[in-house]
């Protein structure tokens, strides 16, 4: 099998490609709540991030920026 020569695959024509609609909001997020151990670390945060659109995620150690993640990936309880 030595030798022979491997062609990439070809390009879909225009009329097959499907594009993604990019209306909708890849994550929404709407008054989610935390308190940990009784005390409120998140309080009513909203957000709405397209698909592809990046977020900073920006503030002092404590801030709740790790809890946020956790909340919006499932990990903690809202």
């Amino acid at each position: 099998m030595a030798g022979l020569p491997i062609s990439p695959p070809s390009p879909l024509p225009a009329s097959d490609v499907v594009e993604k609609p990019t209306t909708s909001p890849g994550i929404r997020v709407h008054d989610v709540s935390v308190a940990l151990e009784g005390v409120t670390v998140l309080d009513k945060v909203s957000l709405d991030l397209k698909s592809g659109e990046i977020l900073v995620l920006q503030g002092s150690s404590g801030s709740g920026k790790t809890t946020l993640l956790h909340a919006i990936a499932g990990f903690i309880p809202i």
